[in-house]
């Protein structure tokens, strides 16, 4: 598991350093549809919280996914 965990963490990094389209109504085009870089590292940040928080998965688990999370920079 901490292995997905890295992997999201990753994905998110990768998400976050894509540049917007520079023609601006191809960049809201994206972002309406959930595709542009932010969009896609916000909702895989949230299921990295869910993880944080998943009673069902072992503790060294979501202290280890609270870990990752709170090691993400803002956005």
């Amino acid at each position: 598991m901490k292995t997905q965990i890295d992997n999201l963490v990753r994905g998110i990094r990768h998400d976050l350093a894509q540049p917007s389209p520079a023609v601006p109504e191809l960049a809201t085009f994206f972002r309406t549809i959930g595709a542009d870089g932010l969009s896609k590292a916000v909702a895989q940040r949230a299921i990295l919280s869910r993880w944080a928080e998943d009673r069902t998965l072992p503790p060294d688990v979501r202290d280890y996914a609270q870990q990752q999370l709170d090691a993400l920079p803002a956005f």
